[in-house]
C-alpha cells in the first residue's frame, strides 16, 4: 500500500469526483461523503485507489499495479491550479454559483481510458442506458480487485469481438468506436501523454468519436478548466435558459455565452449542471 498527502482547503470531495462513479450502482467505483475508492486496470493488471478528505486536504491511497505512480499523479493532479482563484465570471449566476461552490476542483485521474469508454456509452442513448451497459461490461469482463470490479483494459478491450458488447447492449457504433479508441490507445499510449492538444487530435482520428466524446474525456479525465462538449442534447438547454433565459439553446448560442469565461467553461459548465436547474420544456 502507498500513501500520501497533500494539503488543499477548500476541497469538495463529492462535488469533484461525482461522476467518477458512473451511476449508483456502478461496480468500479464507491463515493461517500469523505472517500472514494475506484478500481481500474493498469495494462493487464489491476490498481484500487482512494482518496480521503478532511478538513484541511486529501490522502491518497493505493494498492497493486504502478500504486507509486498513481498516488503521485493524483497528488499532482490535486494541487495543480486548476484556475479556481481566477475565476471571476461577471455573470451574477455563475458569480453566486462559484461564491456557494469554492470547493469544487477539476482533477485529472489516472483513470482516463474508464472516463473515455463511459463517454462513449452515453452516445446516443439515455444515461440510464449507458449505467446499465457499463456495469454488465464490467461485471461480465472485469477482474476483481479489493471488492470491486475494474472495468477491462484498453489491452484487453482492443482484441475482443464486437460481439461481446453487442450481446450486452452496446450497439454496433458505439462497440467500433470503444474498440477503435481501445486500439489506438493500445498502440500509443494516448492517455499517458500530458499535451491535450495531441490527445484531442488523436481521439478525433478515431472513428465514431467525436467533440462530444473528446471533451467529456478532457473535461472528467483530464481536468481541463475549458473543455466545453458540444452537441450534448440536454447541455445548450440548461446553459442558455441558465445565462440568459433563452429557450430552446442551441450549441452557438451557448458558444456565444460562455465567451466572456473562455479559459474557464467548463468550469462554468459544472457549475451549471451542480446548481440543479430546471429547464423549461419546449
Amino acid at each position: 500500500m502507498i500513501r500520501a498527502r497533500t494539503d488543499i482547503a477548500p476541497f469538495d470531495l463529492v462535488r469533484s469526483f461525482a461522476l467518477q462513479r458512473f451511476g449508483l450502482y456502478d461496480p468500479t467505483a464507491e463515493l461517500s461523503a469523505r472517500k472514494l475508492r475506484k478500481a481500474f486496470a493498469v495494462g493487464d493488471e489491476t490498481c484500487v485507489v482512494e482518496v480521503a478528505a478532511d478538513d484541511g486536504g486529501v490522502t491518497v491511497s493505493a494498492d497493486g499495479a504502478s500504486a507509486e505512480e498513481v498516488v503521485a499523479d493524483v497528488i499532482d493532479a490535486a494541487k495543480t491550479d486548476d484556475g479556481a482563484t481566477t475565476f471571476k465570471p461577471d455573470h451574477p449566476l455563475l458569480a453566486k454559483l462559484h461564491r456557494a461552490r469554492p470547493g469544487l476542483r477539476l482533477v485529472r485521474v489516472p483513470w482516463r481510458f474508464d472516463v473515455a469508454c463511459c463517454a462513449v456509452l452515453q452516445q446516443r442513448v439515455t444515461v440510464r442506458e449507458a449505467w446499465q451497459q457499463w456495469q454488465r461490461i464490467a461485471k461480465r469482463y472485469g477482474a476483481t480487485a479489493d471488492g470491486l470490479r475494474v472495468f477491462p483494459s484498453a489491452e484487453k478491450i482492443a482484441h475482443m469481438d464486437s460481439w461481446r458488447f453487442e450481446e450486452l447492449g452496446v450497439d454496433p457504433k458505439r462497440t467500433r468506436a470503444m474498440i477503435g479508441l481501445a486500439r489506438d490507445v493500445h498502440r500509443r499510449g494516448t492517455f499517458g501523454w500530458k499535451d491535450l492538444a495531441r490527445v484531442r487530435k488523436h481521439m478525433h482520428a478515431v472513428r465514431g468519436i467525436g467533440p462530444w466524446t473528446t471533451e467529456m474525456t478532457m473535461g472528467f479525465g483530464y481536468g481541463d478548466p475549458d473543455a466545453l462538449p458540444l452537441a450534448d442534447l440536454h447541455l445548450p438547454h440548461l446553459v442558455t435558459w441558465a445565462l440568459a433565459r433563452e429557450a430552446p439553446g442551441s450549441d452557438e448560442r451557448m458558444v456565444e455565452l460562455l465567451e466572456p469565461v473562455r479559459g474557464h467553461r467548463f468550469r462554468a459548465v459544472r457549475l451549471l449542471l451542480d446548481a440543479g436547474i430546471v429547464v423549461p420544456r419546449a
